[in-house]
């Protein structure tokens, strides 16, 4: 792979895999790592937890292409223990405090425009009360689901 299509990744190679890592200043961390002897790949995006994986990328140019997508994606998203407001910090206060969501499932747009929680048990014990949640965080922000591969996230929205 031409070095041009990695700016900005730390690269590594070991045997046969080539490791590609990129931090954003979200806290947010994204791995691509490409095998050359079985010509696949997998990208990554880890925040304390795995957000998102898409594995067996059969094609170097769609794993390329991949990878620059998830940290476009990855560099809109960061966890938020400094909040951007005072409904963004009183959403994640009540998150915290009334439903038990710690930081390692919480992320956030980086205009506060939506907060995500992502993995288990958070997801599960929100969606069995979303009719609690929805009354908690009204009228600034509605709930919502996003079904990713593998797994549901909750999109809480702010109202304009």
């Amino acid at each position: 792979m031409p070095d041009e299509q990695w700016t900005g990744w730390e690269t590594a190679h070991h045997d046969h895999d080539l490791n590609y890592c990129k931090r954003m200043v979200s806290g947010v961390t994204v791995h691509a790592r490409w095998d050359t002897e079985k010509l696949s790949g997998v990208v990554e995006v880890r925040g304390g937890r795995t957000l998102t994986k898409s594995e067996e990328f059969r094609d170097e140019d769609a794993f390329r292409t991949a990878a620059r997508l998830v940290a476009d994606m990855a560099a809109n998203l960061h966890h938020p223990n400094k909040t951007g407001s005072d409904a963004a910090h009183e959403l994640i206060t009540t998150l915290k405090r009334r439903f038990g969501v710690t930081d390692e499932y919480l992320m956030a747009h980086t205009d506060w425009s939506a907060v995500i929680i992502a993995g288990e048990p958070a997801v599960s014990s929100l969606l069995a009360r979303v009719d609690e949640l929805d009354e908690a965080i009204g009228p600034r922000w509605w709930p919502g689901t996003l079904t990713r591969p593998g797994e549901q996230w909750v999109v809480l929205s702010r109202r304009s």
